[in-house]
């Protein structure tokens, strides 16, 4: 119904759709600035640590929607835009690699504030 509701017609108007919302959410998760024990480090990581996780996996998603939708776009590429997709892969898989070191932190937080209530 999101792609309907914007007139998606083809599966790259759609894949469009994702990456400007995933590239919209990274941005205002990365404007968010919370006091905290985690010391900014370039556009991640201050204050809260789900915080930084959601901004890590948000980043990641944008990287991923982004090569996606240029490789479907057109994957007749011209000369570099491969290497360059595939960089911002790279890079997105990075931001993945270091979200999941925080899921045993995230995961005994949940246990915790179960038990609470």
């Amino acid at each position: 119904m999101a792609f309907a509701g914007v007139n998606c017609q083809s599966e790259s108007d759609e894949l469009a759709l994702i990456q400007w919302r995933a590239t919209r959410l990274a941005g205002a998760l990365g404007a968010l600035d919370f006091s905290g024990p985690i010391q900014r480090q370039g556009e991640l990581g201050s204050g809260d640590s789900l915080i930084r996780t959601m901004r890590l996996v948000a980043a990641a998603l944008s990287g991923m929607a982004t090569t996606a939708a240029h490789a479907s776009v057109d994957p007749q590429r011209g000369p570099g835009q491969g290497a360059a997709a595939g960089q911002a892969l790279a890079k997105a898989m990075s931001a993945l690699e270091e979200a999941a070191k925080d899921v045993n932190r995230h995961r005994a937080i949940g246990d915790l504030m179960g038990m609470a209530d």
